[in-house]
């Protein structure tokens, strides 16, 4: 039975920006996902090609990064972006309703709804942290910002967001870390479904 994770990847040149401060930040991990928003959890289960489509259909969602967060869990702690919840709580109940195949997981029978009301959709930035070092890269990040770019009308405007992103220019400060302002409006068009291989890591399906 193969083990599965679904999530929304974050677009370009979002995506690259935030795996860069991940890189910056994030000595406790080799390897992980692009930057992303689990939609479901990994689970174990045989899911039919019809599923895989259902899945990875085109969608439309609009969301926006507010803040930054941590996990905190005697030794394993975590770093992370919080995104408006509603979206993508929506998006999962949803993803149950179409996919019936989710409901069959390896967990207990009411397992898909403890998924459904899950209210923690985040976007990791660094995970494993020890006790005595997350107050510390907490505080690194507190320079980078996340912003609305507003057009005349008020309402976020994509496209100057990006063209302002691109003009920001990365300059070190004293802990390392570049000082960025990230667009925080963002827009997902399709989940992507990743497999465990053998040596543990996840692997791009569809």
């Amino acid at each position: 039975m193969n083990q599965w994770v679904i999530v929304a990847e974050l677009p370009e040149p979002l995506r690259s920006e935030l795996a860069q401060l991940r890189l910056e930040i994030d000595r406790w991990n080799k390897r992980w996902l692009p930057p992303h928003v689990t939609i479901i959890r990994p689970f174990a289960l045989n899911l039919s090609a019809s599923a895989v489509a259902e899945i990875t259909r085109p969608i439309s969602l609009t969301a926006q990064l507010l803040r930054w967060a941590t996990f905190r869990q005697p030794g394993n702690n975590g770093l992370y972006l919080e995104p408006t919840q509603a979206p993508f709580q929506h998006l999962r109940v949803e993803l149950f309703r179409r996919v019936p195949e989710l409901t069959k997981g390896d967990r207990s029978v009411d397992w898909h709804r403890k998924f459904a009301e899950d209210p923690i959709f985040h976007v990791t930035i660094a995970a494993g942290v020890p006790d005595d070092e997350i107050d510390h890269i907490y505080s690194k990040v507190s320079p980078v910002r996340v912003e609305t770019i507003k057009n005349k009308d008020n309402q976020p405007d994509m496209r100057r967001g990006l063209k302002a992103m691109e003009k920001n220019l990365a300059r070190a400060n004293s802990s390392g870390v570049s000082q960025k302002t990230y667009m925080n409006v963002f827009q997902i068009h399709n989940l992507s479904l990743y497999s465990k291989e053998n040596d543990g890591f996840w692997k791009l399906v569809a």
